[in-house]
């Protein structure tokens, strides 16, 4: 009876597994058009670099995680200005790991241990900051991957101990909280480490450790899912699936890109058929990157190589082309 049920249960993995082999969109591919940054301290090295956001001419702005700063660059990554230093003091850093940017081109930071948001202006000059450690609303556990709906003036950030997506006006007032704890069932979050506001107000987060991307509208009610079959959680590595998707974020085509960090790739969804294509890195590494993602004006593909202290830059190619 035992040899049947394994028999069963390897068919049925075997099935899923070949079902979401099978592109669901049409498919075209990514590729590598540039990369850089390199380990170090100085201007324009990284030391574990993770957030990234792109304001409205262009520039990019990095988290430097162990190098406790912001770091800006041009779209070419060529570096401009930083700032930032260890401490809990105002405009001061213990982990950065997410930065976002407001139409005004204010940038908002989450700290990894600190559990607050600092506002800057966009050369860096403190301005303001919210939150503090805990459970209650407002309140975080590891507040990681930020975003913001420019065009309702909110702010959605990832509680990753609270398993929640916290959304909030660009004041810090507290608004409402998105998904809850648990792992298979639509709508529940394991480990939230990303999100990402599309045009018309849906959220879009990365379920790190369910292993899927969730969409949720604008007032918080889920609404879709990717990842593996049926969006359950399983980790893999086939087409559709995820292994600790980290990152997320979409172009101005309606595609959804992921920083797939435990697959080492970024993966490209159509929001209506799913798997598009992956690229894959090619260097052997035990730890989980790309984390962050991000997309430029013109389409251009921006993904945090935390693991090798770099910025990648790639491109989506169409079918045909």
């Amino acid at each position: 009876m035992k040899l049947k049920i394994a028999f069963f249960m390897a068919a049925l993995f075997a099935t899923l597994a070949a079902i979401s082999v099978v592109p669901w969109g049409a498919a075209g591919r990514i590729e590598l058009v540039n990369q850089w940054g390199e380990s170090g301290a100085g201007p324009g090295q990284f030391n574990e670099p993770m957030g990234i956001a792109i304001n409205t001419g262009g520039d990019i702005y990095i988290a430097d995680v162990r190098n406790a700063r912001i770091q800006k660059f041009t779209a070419e990554g060529d570096y401009i200005l930083e700032w930032g230093k260890p401490g809990n003091g105002e405009g001061e850093f213990s982990k950065p790991v997410g930065v976002a940017i407001d139409g005004a081109g204010a940038v908002y930071v989450s700290d990894y241990d600190q559990d607050r948001i600092q506002k800057f202006s966009p050369e860096g000059v403190y301005l303001r900051q919210w939150g503090k450690s805990g459970k209650g609303p407002g309140e975080f556990t590891v507040a990681t991957g930020i975003h913001i709906d420019r065009k309702r003036d909110v702010i959605y950030v990832a509680d990753f101990y609270n398993k929640r997506v916290e959304k909030f006006r660009l004041d810090g007032a507290f608004i409402s909280q998105v998904g809850a704890s648990g792992r298979v069932k639509s709508g529940a979050l394991h480990y939230p480490t990303d999100a990402f506001v599309a045009n018309d107000g849906s959220v879009y987060i990365a379920d790190a450790y369910n292993n899927r991307i969730q969409k949720f509208d604008v007032r918080g009610v889920y609404r879709t899912k990717w990842g593996g079959p049926f969006g359950l959680g399983a980790p893999g590595a086939w087409d559709g699936w995820f292994k600790v998707p980290s990152g997320v974020a979409m172009d101005s085509k309606g595609r959804i890109y992921v920083a797939d960090s435990a697959n080492h790739r970024v993966v490209a969804l159509s929001g209506d058929d799913g798997f598009l294509a992956a690229w894959k890195m090619k260097e052997d590494t035990a730890l989980h990157t790309p984390t962050k993602i991000a997309v430029g004006k013109n389409g251009s593909i921006y993904a945090v190589d935390t693991a090798h202290d770099r910025i990648l830059t790639l491109r989506y190619v169409e079918p045909g082309k």
